[in-house]
């Protein structure tokens, strides 16, 4: 199902069991209209990102998805993306996004470095 957006009492009344797509949230971060392939490849050209086992730069990277002819393409899935890029989430000014509102209080936070993985950078070849 694709909306706009949700709130919490909705998403914790309807959707905590069911997939969907929010459309208009994302529109709002910074990242949404900057994060073009070309744009990735011109500012963190050789920082490494991990595909699966492996560690590419994006460069590399995105010689292989230009060029691939894959049945199973390798995908970059880079959960220390946001580190590695410096970039900083959240709703404050300078941020590069922020988790949609409809998620509500994020009870990890209280774990801090032994929080687990939460965010990852996926990129891949179109199929």
């Amino acid at each position: 199902c694709r909306m706009e957006n949700l709130t919490y009492e909705q998403y914790a009344e309807r959707w905590t069991e069911k997939p969907f797509i929010l459309t208009k949230c994302i529109q709002d971060w910074p990242v949404c209209s900057k994060w073009t392939i070309d744009e990735l490849l011109r500012a963190y050209a050789s920082v490494e990102f991990r595909a699966e086992a492996v560690d590419w730069t994006m460069e590399t990277y995105c010689n292989y998805m230009r060029d691939n002819k894959d049945e199973s393409p390798l995908y970059l899935f880079d959960r220390k993306f946001a580190e590695k890029m410096g970039i900083t989430v959240g709703h404050q000014d300078g941020t590069a996004y922020w988790k949609p509102d409809c998620f509500g209080p994020d009870l990890f936070e209280v774990l801090g470095n032994e929080r687990p993985a939460h965010r990852w950078l996926i990129i891949g070849p179109e199929r």
